[in-house]
């Protein structure tokens, strides 16, 4: 919680160098930037803040103390769609940079030759569509009544302090909705992740074959924004 508030005027900061000092050549990356920052800023604030999940392993239930996800029986699912949504978006956000930075250098090659005939924002409306859409239809279908979840409780003697919460999330570990959520989620993510990794590596690769014909400063810029990238 204090990393989050921490980072508020770190944020802020870094939105008012990249709005500010952005070169006009980059102003398509720039808004790219912006949307990262922004989306793994709110990303963070809310699982760390508003949402604040503690996790009960190795049970497959959690709870928060914090007041949102207490104030209805349904809120802390409700926030847990809003953080894993968020996730989705950040991990879409860097993809959607990843592929950027490919299209800037020309010549893009690989899994994706036809991307560059795409458009900035359709190419980042298709990354968020593919990324999103699975998630938010299967978080949909997983859902729990309170009732139900109330009567998973029965089943743990130890976790029955969670009836003192306004709201909580338990499961069977053999529960076929999380089994099915837990697929869902994790492969989106590790694929838009693999995606990351294949997209970095047509860059770097082509940095590497194009490093003559490029000048020092040019190719100094383009290897810092994929090294940023690929910490991201």
């Amino acid at each position: 919680m204090l990393i989050c508030a921490a980072g508020v005027p770190v944020t802020l900061a870094a939105l008012a160098v990249i709005l500010r000092k952005t070169p006009p050549q980059m102003n398509i990356y720039k808004w790219i930037i912006v949307n990262l920052t922004v989306t793994t800023f709110v990303t963070d604030f809310t699982i760390c803040f508003l949402f604040d999940s503690l996790p009960l392993f190795p049970d497959i239930a959690c709870y928060s103390k914090a007041w949102l996800p207490n104030v209805s029986e349904d809120a802390n699912y409700i926030m847990l769609c809003v953080c894993i949504i968020m996730l989705q978006m950040t991990l879409c956000s860097t993809l959607v940079a990843f592929i950027y930075r490919m299209q800037a250098l020309g010549h893009a090659v690989g899994p994706f030759p036809n991307m560059t005939g795409f458009g900035t924002f359709i190419m980042a409306l298709i990354t968020y569509f593919l990324g999103l859409i699975p998630v938010i239809v299967i978080l949909i279908t997983s859902y729990n009544s309170p009732l139900q979840m109330r009567k998973t409780l029965e089943h743990f003697p130890d976790l029955k302090f969670l009836e003192n919460y306004g709201s909580y999330l338990v499961a069977e570990k053999d529960d076929k909705k999380f089994i099915e959520f837990a697929a869902v989620w994790l492969g989106s993510a590790f694929i838009i992740v693999g995606l990351c990794m294949v997209v970095a590596t047509i860059i770097i690769t082509n940095l590497h074959k194009r490093r003559k014909s490029m000048s020092s400063r040019s190719l100094e810029l383009h290897r810092s924004l994929t090294i940023h990238l690929i910490l991201q």
